[in-house]
Protein backbone atom coordinates (compact mmCIF):
# COMPACT_ATOMS: atom_id res chain seq x y z
CA UNK A 1 0.00 0.00 0.00
CA UNK A 2 1.33 3.25 -0.91
CA UNK A 3 2.04 6.23 1.80
CA UNK A 4 -1.19 8.82 2.82
CA UNK A 5 -1.83 11.42 1.19
CA UNK A 6 -3.67 14.49 1.72
CA UNK A 7 -7.52 14.80 -0.49
CA UNK A 8 -6.62 17.21 -2.91
CA UNK A 9 -8.25 20.80 -2.92
CA UNK A 10 -9.16 23.37 -5.36
CA UNK A 11 -11.39 21.14 -8.20
CA UNK A 12 -12.14 23.57 -10.70
CA UNK A 13 -14.00 22.87 -13.69
CA UNK A 14 -12.70 25.10 -16.91
CA UNK A 15 -12.92 25.86 -20.47
CA UNK A 16 -16.58 23.83 -20.72
CA UNK A 17 -17.85 23.12 -24.35
CA UNK A 18 -20.74 20.83 -25.28
CA UNK A 19 -18.31 17.60 -25.28
CA UNK A 20 -15.67 18.72 -23.03
CA UNK A 21 -14.13 20.29 -19.98
CA UNK A 22 -10.78 20.43 -18.23
CA UNK A 23 -10.56 19.61 -14.74
CA UNK A 24 -8.00 20.98 -12.40
CA UNK A 25 -7.02 20.40 -8.80
CA UNK A 26 -4.38 21.33 -6.25
CA UNK A 27 -1.24 19.06 -5.90
CA UNK A 28 -0.81 17.69 -2.75
CA UNK A 29 2.42 16.63 -0.79
CA UNK A 30 4.38 13.75 -1.84
CA UNK A 31 1.67 13.12 -4.51
CA UNK A 32 3.16 11.58 -7.76
CA UNK A 33 -0.38 10.67 -9.38
CA UNK A 34 -3.60 11.33 -9.23
CA UNK A 35 -6.55 9.24 -10.68
CA UNK A 36 -9.95 11.19 -11.62
CA UNK A 37 -12.92 9.64 -12.36
CA UNK A 38 -16.41 11.13 -13.81
CA UNK A 39 -20.04 10.09 -13.31
CA UNK A 40 -23.26 11.72 -14.98
CA UNK A 41 -25.05 12.82 -12.24
CA UNK A 42 -25.83 9.95 -9.48
CA UNK A 43 -24.75 7.43 -11.75
CA UNK A 44 -21.77 4.92 -11.81
CA UNK A 45 -17.82 6.49 -11.20
CA UNK A 46 -15.68 5.83 -14.28
CA UNK A 47 -11.93 6.14 -14.45
CA UNK A 48 -11.04 9.28 -17.07
CA UNK A 49 -9.28 7.77 -19.81
CA UNK A 50 -5.50 8.70 -19.43
CA UNK A 51 -5.51 8.97 -15.95
CA UNK A 52 -3.61 8.46 -13.32
CA UNK A 53 -2.07 11.54 -14.56
CA UNK A 54 0.94 12.96 -12.76
CA UNK A 55 0.27 16.72 -13.62
CA UNK A 56 -3.18 18.47 -11.79
CA UNK A 57 -5.02 18.89 -14.66
CA UNK A 58 -6.89 16.81 -17.59
CA UNK A 59 -9.12 17.52 -20.46
CA UNK A 60 -11.63 15.33 -21.02
CA UNK A 61 -14.21 14.51 -23.99
CA UNK A 62 -17.23 12.40 -25.03
CA UNK A 63 -19.46 14.54 -22.58
CA UNK A 64 -23.01 14.42 -23.17
CA UNK A 65 -24.30 17.81 -24.20
CA UNK A 66 -26.71 19.31 -21.81
CA UNK A 67 -25.89 16.55 -19.34
CA UNK A 68 -24.92 17.14 -15.61
CA UNK A 69 -21.34 15.66 -14.70
CA UNK A 70 -19.56 14.88 -11.16
CA UNK A 71 -15.86 14.37 -10.39
CA UNK A 72 -13.73 13.72 -7.95
CA UNK A 73 -9.99 13.19 -8.02
CA UNK A 74 -8.05 11.30 -5.51
CA UNK A 75 -3.89 11.26 -4.87
CA UNK A 76 -1.18 8.77 -4.88
CA UNK A 77 2.15 8.48 -2.93
CA UNK A 78 4.96 6.75 -2.45
CA UNK A 79 4.78 3.33 -4.43
CA UNK A 80 2.39 0.95 -4.27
Amino acid sequence: TGNACAVPTGLASNNITDTTATLSWHSVAGGISYGVQTRSLNGVWYDVPGTPVADTTITIDGLIPGATYEWRVRAKCGAG
